[in-house]
């Protein structure tokens, strides 16, 4: 008994050595494993158009906010522009940010040597963890925010009003850092005004952080003409049940338990320990752990595999190591079991090389995010120029010349940034786009999680090109004047500000009509006469007014007062699918056609097909169009019977 009380003292003496040690083995993983996403790359072209002169901007001239993290945006800018390389500057942040974490768990916060050791471990073998701690998100900022936060809650020498002060502030760095950061914050914020409750006070005294918090909504409302991100729009238009979403959420939580298991048996873990200490600080932390578990579970998670269970995991670690102390061999006994979870998981990030690679989506609509662009984006990976090699960033434009465009969604960030300034993208996805971001989402039974695609508007493209309002929807090109003149118009002008308040009040969403582009697949026309429209060929599949099919699932269309004998169909689809054809006597087969894939057009092509003259035709009274095989992508733009 008294040699294991020795063994324990001997090693809390020696504490700070060991956890030194663990903080270098932090400093090698981290090296080893640093990576930058390509969501980190959508940011970090705004930070290229905004150190270059061109504004905080995504594209060129359209003043649009397709960032989250506004404090973690301009720290990156200002070491970018003593740096000289935005990749690095980004790499250099979430390492500095990352270790002072680090850190303060161990130096400043840590109370035990053995849970100190216990939560190190487990964050060493966190894929999750380690994983954010750098791709050039926000987390490592994040992490350190809450170490601060704790900071101030722990410390006995200040008085209430002092706590009161620096939580809100801190608060306010937290929403500017990632807005649902203030989830775990709001408990203690909450306590601290109900021990001051002095209505007076607690206004007072959180006047400072109130004011730095004003002061970005205030610049937002008036430069970008929106108080929030461009993305907290286009992820509140999104469409999507609630039911559905919080079913992705559990998907996200499975997902982490197969790949990550240690993430979460520690969050467990720490959530049974600390229940047996009610005191004030552990509720409040434990609360505010809750409401951001709820909330992932709430949004659907993420398609990036851990990504939110980063910040959860390291306020767990706080957490622990705020608990009373445990003996030393106890402490082995628990880390000893952690580490047969991160050895059965097959767990490789201590281990990862230049090779490490994982491309796989899974059903779910999940991947390993660092797994996808590590072997050519990783910092010990790729080649050696893979950070040097940017385009001159220098725009060409002017006012009146027309642009070049493209358009995509998902792998945004890196192809912006190759294609330099000159290049505007569409995000089809809507992070960057302030049109699409107010559009619905299109129907798809399928989707994934973090990229709802939206249907590009008719000459939404060649509006862009010419920097005009070219919409073929009168209502929508009404809208779209409005809005485009608040993020390309001249800054400080009366309209542009009723502008803003007019779209910021919802006064303009009649002009949006959500049918039509949510663009959800038929499966019954009631008149025939409703498909002869005119339509260009090479037209986007997914236009406004044509029609979305599914693949074996038939579209009827009813035409009973059809003569078809002896005449033709003329009809479009999508350039490379197969569609079969059929004339229809009530539900009976009477004619079929099968219509070919062609790969030398794209888009919406015309096919003209003869129907025979056989006295059986004579019967139809119903067309029926299935979709075969193809891209997934199947529309039918338009139908009419031609002929004497």
């Amino acid at each position: 008994m008294q040699k294991g009380l020795l063994t324990s003292n001997k090693l809390e003496a020696n504490k700070n050595t060991i956890f030194s040690l663990m903080v270098v083995l932090f400093v090698i993983v981290l090296f080893k494993t640093a990576w930058v996403s390509d969501d980190a790359a959508i940011t970090l072209r705004t930070v290229l158009n905004f150190i270059n002169g061109y504004g905080p901007v995504f594209n060129v001239g359209e003043r649009v906010q397709a960032y989250t993290h506004p404090l973690w945006f301009l720290i990156i800018s200002v070491l970018s522009l003593v740096i000289g390389n935005v990749f690095y500057a980004t790499l250099l942040c979430s390492f500095v940010f990352s270790i002072i974490a680090i850190y303060l768990l161990l130096f400043q916060i840590c109370k035990s040597f053995g849970w100190g050791l216990v939560a190190s471990v487990v964050l060493l073998l966190s894929k999750s963890f380690i994983d954010y701690s750098t791709s050039g998100l926000e987390n490592p900022l994040s992490f350190v925010l809450l170490a601060t936060m704790v900071l101030v809650i722990i410390n006995e020498r200040f008085s209430q009003e002092l706590k009161h002060l620096i939580l809100v502030l801190i608060g306010s760095l937290m929403f500017l850092t990632r807005p649902d950061l203030v989830l775990f914050i709001i408990p203690p914020i909450l306590y601290s005004c109900w021990l001051i409750r002095s209505p007076k006070k607690i206004i007072w005294f959180a006047l400072p952080g109130i004011i730095v918090l004003a002061s970005w909504i205030s610049f937002s409302l008036v430069y970008y003409g929106f108080p929030l991100p461009n993305t907290a729009y286009a992820k509140l238009g999104m469409g999507i049940h609630s039911g559905e979403l919080i079913l992705q959420g559990f998907w996200y939580y499975l997902d982490s338990l197969s790949g990550d298991p240690i993430t979460l048996a520690f969050i467990v873990f720490t959530g049974v320990i600390c229940l047996s200490n009610k005191d004030k600080i552990t509720l409040q932390l434990l609360v505010g752990i809750l409401l951001y578990l709820l909330y992932i579970l709430k949004i659907g998670g993420d398609f990036m595999s851990g990504r939110f269970f980063a910040v959860i995991v390291f306020a767990c670690a706080i957490l622990l190591v705020l608990q009373p102390r445990i003996n030393s061999h106890s402490a082995y006994v628990i880390v000893g079991l952690f580490l047969m979870v991160g050895v059965i998981s097959n767990h490789d990030e201590i281990f990862t090389d230049s090779k490490y690679h994982d491309s796989e989506i899974k059903k779910t609509g999940i991947a390993n995010e660092r797994g996808f662009y590590f072997k050519d984006r990783g910092l010990i990976s790729g080649t050696r120029t893979r950070y040097l090699d940017l385009p001159p960033w220098v725009y060409k434009g002017s006012k009146h010349s027309s642009r070049k465009v493209k358009h995509r969604c998902g792998r945004l960030g890196y192809k912006s940034i190759y294609d330099g300034p000159n290049i505007h993208y569409i995000d089809s996805c809507a992070l960057a786009d302030p049109l699409l971001a107010r559009l619905p989402a299109k129907y798809k039974k399928n989707w994934r999680i973090g990229h709802f695609v939206r249907v590009l508007p008719l000459r939404y493209v060649e509006s862009i090109k010419s920097k005009q309002n070219l919409l073929s929807d009168k209502s929508l090109a009404e809208y779209y004047g409005r809005l485009l003149n608040v993020v390309s118009g001249e800054l400080l002008t009366s309209q542009r500000f009723i502008d803003i308040i007019a779209l910021n009040t919802g006064q303009l969403d009649h002009l949006i009509d959500n049918k039509t582009y949510l663009s959800k697949p038929v499966s019954h026309v009631k008149d025939i006469k409703q498909l002869d429209r005119k339509v260009f060929q090479g037209t986007l599949w997914d236009a406004p007014g044509n029609l979305i099919l599914e693949k074996g699932v038939p579209l009827v269309i009813e035409a009973a007062s059809t003569d078809f004998l002896g005449k033709q169909l003329q009809f479009s689809t999508d350039h490379n699918d197969s569609y079969m054809i059929r004339l229809l006597e009530n539900e009976r087969v009477i004619w079929s056609h099968l219509v070919k894939p062609n790969s030398e057009r794209r888009g919406l092509i015309y096919h003209i097909v003869e129907i025979p003259n056989e006295p059986l035709i004579s019967s139809a009274n119903s067309i029926s169009i299935t979709a075969v095989s193809g891209d997934g992508r199947y529309s039918l733009g338009h139908l009419k019977v031609i002929g004497n």
